[in-house]
């Protein structure tokens, strides 16, 4: 009888650690569903029309030699995947580079005027014209494209090339382009 007591069940380490795995794993499968079912990749933007529209950015700090390769007409696709992204709608603008710092509680700008030139960096803004679908949310897909980098939002960065750079612009502005303008 003595053999009897001593062989009930108990809830061992290992038993505990199978448990929590498969809670976990489930979970897991639950969260990726939510995911894919919320991600702006989605097939969200497959019954909106396709428009062109005026993309306005800036890019921070970069010497002049970027402001001059960027001219109207120039193509720049996506960074990461090299798909298309679009084209300059006009030549970039640009001034001396702001930098913001904080004091003991007080915030003042800094350009860097007088520096080698060299030295000296230009925040560059300019429009692109791209293709693309847009839903309510503000997301813009680009090209019809199903990758989350071909998916833009005001105030999101993207990293963008062309035949003469590499860049990363921030996205300051997305309107329906008139071609009129």
């Amino acid at each position: 009888m003595e053999e009897n007591k001593s062989s009930k069940k108990r809830i061992g380490v290992i038993d505990v650690a199978i448990i929590i795995l498969l809670i976990l794993s489930i979970v897991g499968v639950a969260m990726r569903f939510l995911l894919v079912k919320n991600s702006p990749k989605n097939d969200e933007f497959y019954d909106l029309p396709s428009e062109k529209y005026l993309v306005s950015f800036l890019v921070r700090e970069k010497r002049f030699e970027y402001a001059e390769h960027m001219k109207k007409g120039a193509e720049f696709r996506f960074g990461g995947t090299n798909n298309p992204f679009g084209e300059l709608a006009e030549d970039v603008t640009y001034n001396n580079a702001e930098k913001w710092y904080s004091d003991g509680g007080k915030s003042y700008m800094v350009k860097n005027e007088g520096a080698d030139d060299h030295q000296l960096r230009y925040d560059i803004y300019g429009s692109f014209i791209v293709e693309g679908k847009m839903n309510d949310s503000g997301l813009l897909s680009i090209n019809d494209s199903n990758s989350a980098d071909g998916v833009v939002a005001l105030y999101s960065s993207i990293g963008l090339r062309s035949d003469d750079m590499v860049i990363n612009v921030t996205v300051t502005g997305i309107s329906p382009y008139n071609s009129a303008d």
